[in-house]
């Protein structure tokens, strides 16, 4: 089971420009598991994409990962493995006289193992020979 703590990196709000959020300390965790919540959505083909950005020392910044084109309100959920210390949003709005209302929050986590490490590396036998 991995650790988790609560991270915000945009609280919800109406946006009309592209932006970027608070940077975040994750400390030692090294995936961000977030949601991008839109409860709003305006304007002539309005469009949002949100990414992360990862960073080791909080002023230089690189790609994380990037949601998927939103046009409406919904959910998206984006997990970002392989972060670095800090993490931040990055948002892009267009179309015409765009507005968003939108918040991205979720957990950082500290993955101790993923079912691809226990497949590429397979569990001692002795840890698992009582396990049916």
């Amino acid at each position: 089971m991995p650790s988790s703590t609560d991270i915000t990196l945009a609280a919800s709000a109406a946006r009309t420009t592209s932006g970027t959020g608070a940077s975040v300390d994750l400390g030692s965790a090294t995936t961000a598991l977030v949601e991008v919540l839109v409860t709003a959505a305006s304007g002539t083909s309005p469009t949002l994409v949100v990414a992360l950005q990862t960073s080791s020392d909080g002023v230089l910044w690189q790609a994380l990962r990037a949601a998927n084109l939103v046009s409406t309100t919904g959910r998206t959920q984006l997990r970002a493995p392989g972060a670095l210390r800090y993490v931040r949003a990055v948002w892009t709005i267009g179309g015409t006289s765009p507005s968003f209302t939108f918040s991205v929050a979720g957990k950082a986590l500290v993955v101790y193992a993923t079912p691809a490490d226990i497949d590429a590396l397979g569990p001692a036998a002795l840890a698992t020979e009582s396990i049916s």
